[in-house]
C-alpha cells in the first residue's frame, strides 16, 4: 500500500511538472499597446523579476522602457530563462546613419549630402505615392540593412526610393498663414522585387526610424549645392518658419527654412544674415540657401552667436 502511494505521489508531480512546462511553454508574442516587459514578464512568466532576461533574449529590444506595439518577442520557458544573465551581454544597435551635422568649409559642398538629403523641404500638399506597409520582422520601425514591404499605388518597380514622414504642421510665424507640412527624409530604400503586390525594398541608408505607416516617393541622386566664391546677397528680407530639428531653437550648421522662395528670386546659395532688430539692429548669424521651392526655402546657418528660433528675421543689415 505504502509503494502505491509513493507511486502515485511520483505521477502527481510528473504531472505538475508537466502541466507548469505547458504552462510556460516557450512562445512568441506581439507587443500590443500599453505593453512593458514587467508587465509581460508577470502575466506570461508568473514572476515580473524575469524582466532583464527577457529583455536579454530579444536583442531587437535596444531600450526595455520603449518597446513598440506591433514588434514579435520571444518569450521563452522559466526554466529556459534561469540558464540566461539577467543583464543583457551586448544590445543590437539599429543602425541609424547621423547626418552630419557642422558645416564644413574644406569641403566643395555647403552642406553635406546626408544632411542636405535628411532634412527635407516643405510642401503645400504631404506627398507620396505609396507606403510602408510593414516591416519583414512584424516590428513597427526599421533601419538600415533592414527589409520593408511598400504597397505603391500603380504597382512596384525596380529602383530607388526615400521614406517620408510628416514633420511638423507649418505656419507663418508672423501671420498664422497655414504654409504647407515640413517633409522629413527618414530613409533611402532599394527595391529587390515582389512578394505578392507588395514590393520587397531594402533600407540602404536610414537618417532616422523607418516606420510603418511612411510615405514613399522616387529617389533620383542629388549633390548638395557647391560653395561658391562669391555668392550672392539679395537686398531680401523675412522669417524664419520652421527648422529641421525636432524643437524651435536651431544653431549653427543646423539646416532652417525661409518664408521666400524661387518665385519671390531667391537662388540657391544666396547669403544672408539672420538679425534681431530690436531694441537694436543685431546680427545674430549667417545663412546660406541650399535648396527651393515656389514659395520657400531650406538654408543652412554658417555660423551664430545667437539661438536662431521659428520666427526670426532674415535680411541684410542695414548698411
Amino acid at each position: 500500500m505504502k509503494k502505491i502511494i509513493v507511486a502515485v505521489a511520483a505521477s502527481v508531480a510528473i504531472m505538475a511538472s508537466v502541466m507548469s512546462m505547458h504552462l510556460f511553454a516557450a512562445e512568441d508574442y506581439i507587443i500590443q499597446k500599453g505593453d512593458n516587459l514587467w508587465d509581460i514578464s508577470d502575466s506570461k512568466l508568473d514572476d515580473t523579476l524575469l524582466w532583464p532576461k527577457l529583455w536579454n533574449v530579444n536583442p531587437e529590444i535596444e531600450n526595455p522602457d520603449l518597446i513598440y506595439p506591433g514588434t514579435r518577442i520571444r518569450i521563452p520557458s522559466p526554466e529556459e530563462l534561469q540558464q540566461i544573465s539577467p543583464v543583457p551581454l551586448k544590445k543590437k544597435k539599429r543602425r541609424v546613419k547621423k547626418a552630419e551635422p557642422k558645416h564644413i568649409f574644406k569641403q566643395k559642398y555647403i552642406i553635406s549630402r546626408d544632411l542636405f538629403i535628411s532634412s527635407g523641404w516643405i510642401a503645400k500638399e504631404f506627398p507620396g505615392i505609396g507606403m510602408v506597409k510593414h516591416e519583414a520582422r512584424g516590428s513597427e520601425i526599421a533601419g538600415e540593412g533592414e527589409i520593408v514591404y511598400l504597397q505603391l499605388e500603380e504597382g512596384g518597380s525596380p529602383g530607388s526610393y526615400i521614406a517620408i514622414r510628416n514633420a511638423r504642421t507649418v505656419k507663418h510665424p508672423v501671420t498664422g498663414e497655414l504654409i504647407g507640412y515640413q517633409v522629413k527624409v527618414t530613409g533611402i530604400l532599394e527595391a529587390t522585387g515582389m512578394d505578392g503586390n507588395l514590393t520587397k525594398a531594402l533600407i540602404t541608408t536610414s537618417y532616422d526610424d523607418v516606420e510603418v505607416g511612411n510615405a514613399i516617393l522616387p529617389y533620383t541622386p542629388v549633390d548638395p549645392p557647391l560653395i561658391q566664391e562669391n555668392p550672392r546677397r539679395p537686398d531680401m528680407s523675412g522669417y524664419v518658419i520652421s527648422s529641421h530639428t525636432t524643437g524651435h531653437i536651431s544653431g549653427e550648421g543646423d539646416v532652417i527654412f525661409l518664408d521666400k522662395g524661387e518665385s519671390d528670386g531667391l537662388k540657391v546659395g544666396d547669403v544672408f544674415s539672420a538679425i534681431t532688430d530690436s531694441p537694436v539692429e543685431r546680427i545674430d548669424g549667417e545663412l546660406q540657401v541650399i535648396s527651393l521651392r515656389p514659395t520657400t526655402a531650406s538654408a543652412v546657418l554658417l555660423s551664430s552667436n545667437q539661438e536662431i528660433t521659428i520666427g526670426s528675421k532674415w535680411g541684410q543689415p542695414k548698411k
